[in-house]
């Protein structure tokens, strides 16, 4: 056990200083997972929180390139230790939380593609206007018609119309469905570790950022009530003693907290 504690020390090193290197380390990490499959958790605290740390080091290390989906036979067997812990212990915070961040890590291909692809449909569907107020077409020709309230209003509806379809494309469906158990695991986490009194703020911020990727995947009717959760959680993170949201959490909580009650 020493031998594959001190191997996870080394890659947990390597992430903080080196994470380029990281694919160097997949066969380093293949070992140490072969040698833990042959160890049973023992029974004591200490072994418990080694457990924890051992398996979130390598979670990280698997979805080091999560856009591209992370390393499977990796983050398959972080999902598998997971799933272990949680079943001796439904309300397990640490299993909680990391299973559920596996899910959201598991969702990050999914939303990469949409945000490619929904930013090259925005960038290739905008228009400019003239000082007389005609519109540029593709090709930079002004277009004969004045502009009107009218116009705004139909690309509005038809910009709403383009959206509200997307969402039934493969790529919204599979990430809808992976960030589903990612929410659900999260809170069962936050609400765990809420009854015991030691709510921290990093598991409140990953909550959120759960929250917000299913908001933006999902139909406006329901994406309202998850950027409201998400707003929830961040303000619970802020209020946690010497915790810092981090800037972009904390730009997203002034833009939107004040529309939440």
């Amino acid at each position: 056990m020493s031998v594959c504690r001190d191997g996870i020390a080394r890659i947990e090193r390597m992430l903080h200083e080196s994470p380029g290197s990281w694919q160097e380390y997949l066969n380093y990490a293949r070992s140490i997972i072969a040698s833990l499959d042959q160890v049973n958790s023992l029974p004591s605290s200490t072994a418990r929180s080694e457990q924890v740390w051992a398996v979130t080091t390598l979670q990280k290390l698997a979805f080091q390139d999560a856009d591209s989906g992370g390393i499977p036979w990796l983050s398959d067997w972080c999902q598998r230790q997971w799933l272990g812990m949680t079943e001796r212990d439904r309300s397990d915070v640490d299993s909680l939380g990391g299973l559920g961040h596996y899910w959201l890590l598991k969702a990050q291909k999914q939303l990469s593609v949409i945000h490619r692809e929904d930013g090259s449909t925005s960038s290739g569907t905008s228009s400019a206007r003239t000082s007389d107020g005609r519109t540029m077409d593709g090709l930079g020709l002004a277009t004969s018609h004045a502009y009107s309230q009218w116009d705004d209003d139909a690309a509005a509806t038809r910009a709403a119309v383009e959206a509200e379809a997307r969402l039934h494309t493969p790529n919204y469906v599979e990430a809808r469905a992976l960030l589903v158990p990612a929410t659900d695991l999260l809170k069962a986490a936050v609400d765990s570790s809420g009854r015991r009194g030691i709510v921290s703020g990093d598991l409140l911020c990953l909550a959120a950022e759960a929250y917000m990727s299913l908001g933006n995947v999902s139909l406006a009717r329901v994406a309202e009530e998850h950027f409201a959760q998400a707003v929830r959680y961040l303000r619970q993170a802020r209020d946690v003693a010497g915790f810092v949201l981090a800037p972009y959490l904390q730009q997203y909580l002034d833009e939107y907290g004040r529309l939440v009650d």
